[in-house]
């Protein structure tokens, strides 16, 4: 089994939204919620790349991969988040 690590978990200011990074063997991927801290987005390549001077870069976008109904982080706090988001992602590996 992978080990997953969870870094730069915080809530948004002015919000209940969360944002976090997710590290494990293959790669690190960047997270969030919307502002109700519910949903869950990740920020991925969306298949377009920006070409300059001859070199590509891919472009990214928050696409949503789970819905509002299906994942919430409303009402927790940063160590219970980090709790729930540890037992989510050791799953989905």
């Amino acid at each position: 089994m992978t080990e997953i690590k969870i870094r730069n978990l915080r809530k948004e200011k002015e919000s209940d939204g969360f944002r976090w990074t997710v590290i494990d063997s293959d790669a690190i991927h960047e997270y969030r919620t919307n502002a109700n801290g519910e949903g869950l987005w990740v920020y991925a390549p969306n298949g377009c790349v920006w070409v300059e001077s001859g070199k590509s870069t891919p472009v990214f976008e928050w696409r949503q991969i789970e819905g509002t109904c299906q994942f919430s982080l409303r009402g927790y706090t940063v160590s219970g988040a980090r709790r729930k988001l540890l037992r989510k992602f050791t799953q989905m590996d």
